[in-house]
């Protein structure tokens, strides 16, 4: 726990050195619920600002358990919004179970928020090719977005490799998509897995046991 810590306030620091403030809870979306996400804690960013690393970008890209940013821009770096939730949201400070809404009284504010934001600042006495380099960063209120468990969710590994990218001053690769299998859901209707249940449960079996039985009672005839 004392090493949880002390991560934890390292990484507050560290966000404070770059003039961002995190706002307190967690992210709660009342537009989650009109795709059928059951979890006000997953917020769903369909628009984005406009920036390099979305530059058209247009897909649905999803959130778990995010944090809302503030950032004030300081005589080093300067600050853009990457991305931004849609109204109906708000930054929940209780428990996120059974019947939620917002409360003022509790430092809760309404959306919508910057969930990440896209930093620069220009290295003084750094050239590249004759060229003043500039330095980038990005910080976003969320981390799980790109774990294996919501990787594959709408656009979330499109916008992490664009991320990359112009992170790695490879701008010109952004507009290149990652190319993912089509048609990787196989859909049935409770007919058809019915039909394959039946199938590998009885008929399967019974077809099995009724050639063992009759390669035994060929045997013994012999």
């Amino acid at each position: 726990m004392a090493h949880r810590a002390r991560q934890r306030v390292g990484t507050e620091e560290l966000i404070d050195s770059l003039g961002i403030t995190k706002l307190p809870g967690t992210l709660v979306d009342t537009n989650s619920s009109k795709l059928g996400i059951d979890n006000p804690a997953i917020v769903v960013v369909p628009d984005y600002p406009f920036h390099a690393v979305t530059s058209n970008f247009t897909a649905l890209t999803l959130y778990p358990q995010s944090a809302a940013l503030e950032f004030e821009e300081t005589n080093e770096w300067q600050g853009e919004p990457l991305i931004t939730t849609l109204p109906g949201t708000w930054n929940e400070t209780g428990t996120i179970e059974g019947t939620i809404a917002m409360d003022a009284d509790e430092g809760e504010r309404e959306g919508p928020f910057n969930l990440a934001l896209a930093l620069t600042r220009t290295m003084e006495g750094e050239t590249t090719n004759g060229e003043t380099t500039n330095q980038r960063a990005i910080v976003i209120g969320d981390g799980d977005f790109l774990s294996n468990s919501y990787l594959g969710n709408g656009g979330n590994l499109d916008l992490g490799l664009a991320m990359v990218e112009w992170l790695s001053h490879d701008d010109a690769l952004i507009t290149i998509r990652s190319r993912t299998a089509s048609d990787t859901t196989l859909e049935l209707s409770n007919t058809a897995m019915a039909v394959i249940g039946v199938g590998f449960l009885l008929v399967v079996p019974v077809g099995l046991l009724g050639v063992g039985l009759g390669i035994w009672l060929k045997r013994r005839k012999r």
